[in-house]
């Protein structure tokens, strides 16, 4: 790989396009997902991220703001390309635009069972029992800088909502 030519960046409404259709593939015709569930009414809203191999569309992935959460979705590799750490290398582009755009919002992630390892290697955290979404098992997943100031910070303390599985394990990081 160290011959590839890898850029990842935030997609421009030109490459949108390009977004949608590695997630067509990876979601709709592998996965079986529902394109009424695939392609939703967060669409506009959110960041799209995109990753080219020698100027050819290969990953994508996108987040939003929920609350007052960074809920990271739509990760997706194309078949080919997967085990060359693209997904990785995505997702810690992500990590950081995240915490460089919005600092004081939680990175969570509804991750399907099978990637679950995956986001585990690249610092996230499993919290609570599995759920049902498009017919697929996904955890909640966190990702969080293990710094107290930073956790003191977040917005989603002021959320009365919070899930008191993520609040436990927040308040156990500051407790250190």
């Amino acid at each position: 790989m160290e011959n590839e030519n890898i850029e990842i960046k935030i997609a421009d409404i030109d490459e949108y396009q390009k977004c949608l259709d590695i997630r067509n593939k990876v979601f709709i015709e592998e996965q079986k997902v529902d394109k009424d569930i695939e392609i939703d009414e967060h669409e506009k809203e959110a960041t799209h991220f995109l990753v080219s191999v020698n100027e050819r569309a290969v990953a994508t992935g996108r987040f939003r703001i929920k609350n007052s959460f960074l809920k990271f979705e739509r990760m997706a590799v194309l078949k080919d390309c997967r085990g060359m750490k693209l997904g990785s290398k995505l997702l810690n582009y992500m990590k950081e635009t995240g915490f460089e755009k919005y600092p004081r919002y939680l990175q969570i992630t509804h991750a399907q069972k099978g990637a679950v390892s995956f986001y585990e290697k690249n610092g996230w955290v499993k919290i609570g029992k599995s759920f049902i979404e498009a017919n697929i098992e996904h955890f909640l997943m966190i990702n969080v800088l293990k710094d107290k100031k930073y956790i003191e910070n977040l917005i989603c303390f002021e959320d009365r909502s919070l899930d008191e599985n993520i609040k436990k394990y927040l308040l156990s990081l500051i407790s250190k």
